[in-house]
């Protein structure tokens, strides 16, 4: 048997926001409005702790639909044939045509709120279209970026006939590939795309390669490889976890790995350590002075390099460096006015620094 389900690894995560974008360019959602977020693809954000004590955990979760095994949306809808149903892989779909939009689904699930603003959280999974609201009201500005050169909204939607002009058209016979009215919708992992062999494209489109889709009943699946890492899964929409050793009523099928790393500085106070080589007049013009503190007696070799890494200079003198603070001349009278590296090597001691030559 094959159950779908998706890991989503924290520590990868840039929250750069690729996935919404690629949910929007694939579904055609709209954007935020009415308290609704429109968002099949979408974030909660939390961080706790602070950077300074070393204990910052900050932590950004990519959200969607969870497609539970115990689906409450699926055991709460009233009407028959259910709107919300299971396939045989998992995925929990929703029938545009049987909906009725009595928000029985949105109201049973944990991750769901009718209102975002009024229920204080960052996201909902399903979104409820009302009936009198146009699910593309950007396509309604008739204001043109520049008056009498570029077109407007509305004259763009219009002249192509379909809002929004650019959809993404596929074929399903559950979902309408252009957001109707008065219905509640959500994620479906793509199951347009899943079923001819493609991942969702969310996953297909993470830079970061943060995302895994697979097959969770087989133990040898890519995904399962991810989990044995261990992980946490969200509780509901506040940004409460499931821990790995947990259980939910609803079992969801997202899960998070890399949820417990910490950043920040380990050592609240570090002592302050003597800048290892300074390099003065800088801006130079013939000739500088570089102080070094060296860790180690032994000979020190001096090259500068311009800022494509090219050697332009190497200084013929041999300098014998005591351990502690030492004084070199540098003759630069040969380079062009510029910005450069200029780089020590005393035994497997390597230091560098920034020197700009004025002419």
């Amino acid at each position: 048997m094959t159950k779908y389900g998706m890991a989503i690894d924290l520590q990868r995560c840039v929250g750069c926001g690729a996935c919404a974008l690629a949910c929007k360019t694939e579904n055609n959602t709209d954007i935020e409005q009415n308290g609704k977020r429109y968002n099949w693809a979408d974030f909660h954000v939390s961080t706790e702790g602070k950077y300074s004590e070393g204990n910052l955990k900050h932590w950004v979760f990519p959200t969607l639909c969870n497609h539970c095994t115990n689906a409450p949306c699926i055991e709460h809808c009233p009407v028959t044939p259910k709107a919300l149903f299971k396939t045989p892989e998992g995925i929990t779909m929703l029938n545009h045509d049987r909906c009725i939009n009595c928000g029985s689904c949105t109201n049973h699930c944990p991750y769901s709120d009718n209102d975002v603003d009024v229920a204080n959280v960052q996201y909902s999974v399903i979104s409820r279209n009302a009936g009198h609201i146009n699910p593309h009201p950007y396509y309604d500005n008739e204001m043109a970026i520049i008056p009498g050169c570029t077109m407007s909204p509305r004259e763009i939607s219009d002249a192509v006939g379909e809002r929004p002009p650019n959809a993404n058209e596929y074929d399903h016979p559950d979902t309408n590939y252009l957001r109707p009215a008065n219905t509640s919708e959500k994620c479906t992992f793509c199951e347009h795309r899943v079923v001819v062999g493609m991942e969702p494209y969310c996953v297909a489109s993470c830079p970061a390669h943060a995302r895994m889709f697979g097959n969770l009943d087989d133990a040898q699946s890519e995904i399962n490889n991810w989990l044995s890492k261990g992980y946490v899964r969200l509780k509901n929409s506040k940004g409460e976890v499931i821990p790995m050793d947990g259980s939910s009523e609803f079992e969801p099928n997202i899960y998070y790995i890399g949820f417990d790393s910490e950043v920040g500085i380990k050592d609240p106070l570090p002592a302050k350590s003597p800048a290892a080589l300074k390099i003065y007049p800088n801006p130079a013009k013939t000739q500088t002075t570089i102080e070094l503190q060296a860790q180690s007696a032994g000979t020190a070799a001096i090259s500068v390099f311009d800022i494509s890494g090219q050697e332009v200079l190497r200084d013929t003198n041999s300098y014998q460096l005591i351990r502690g603070e030492n004084t070199l001349m540098l003759n630069i009278s040969s380079l062009k006015h510029g910005t450069y590296i200029v780089r020590l090597v005393a035994g497997n001691e390597v230091y560098s620094t920034n020197l700009v030559v004025m002419r």
